[in-house]
């Protein structure tokens, strides 16, 4: 929580610091992201699931409130998990069809983030954006999904604070970029890395 502090106020001192450029519209949920990244796990949760692979897939959904220079987002993640412990299962849909379908382990997340963002370019079609926010995990687990009677079970995996850095370029009507997330807590996540895509901002 030390960690998240300083790089709160971190952010906000180069923010008051940084060459003031044109500020756009504020007061209002602008614009959204569709992240995809490659999340990577802590040696203490591969200890805690041996069958895991240390990397995961990551697809998170964001909504953004724009006050100002500062940016507030609101997410909601996707993980998915590279098991060894998978298996197959038999399985009767509504029709009664049979059908064997593989497992999958995934869990779900909402974070929450908020920091100063700049506008470079003369047509500011560059934005960078620092953010400190936290991540929780609702839910992870190994088994069938949609299935009701299926056998399966959770995995030990937790969320924590993060710092998160994204970088984002507007043409013709849409924005692309990329960002870099370094966890402070927790022991699950260690970082990700991926590719962002954006409505303008």
């Amino acid at each position: 929580m030390k960690q998240l502090m300083r790089c709160m106020i971190a952010t906000a001192l180069f923010s008051n610091s940084a060459v003031a450029t044109e500020e756009s519209k504020s007061g209002d949920w602008e614009f959204s992201w569709l992240t995809v990244s490659q999340l990577s796990l802590t040696s203490e949760a591969l200890k805690e699931e041996p069958t895991i692979s240390k990397n995961a897939m990551e697809y998170s959904f964001s909504a953004d409130y724009e006050s100002g220079k500062w940016l507030t987002s609101l997410g909601i993640g996707l993980q998915v998990y590279d098991d060894s412990d998978s298996w197959e299962q038999d399985v009767v849909d509504q029709f009664g069809n049979e059908d064997t379908v593989d497992s999958s382990t995934t869990g779900w997340s909402v974070s929450a983030a908020f920091g100063p963002r700049w506008f470079l370019g003369n047509k500011e079609e560059h934005m960078l954006v620092a953010q400190a926010g936290y991540a929780y995990v609702g839910d992870a687990s190994r088994g069938v999904g949609l299935c009701t009677d299926c056998p399966g079970e959770d995995i030990d995996v937790e969320g924590g604070a993060f710092f998160k850095a994204t970088y984002l370029y507007s043409f013709s009507g849409m924005a692309v970029g990329f960002h870099a997330t370094k966890y402070l807590s927790g022991d699950s996540f260690d970082q990700s890395f991926g590719i962002v895509l954006s409505t303008p901002y």
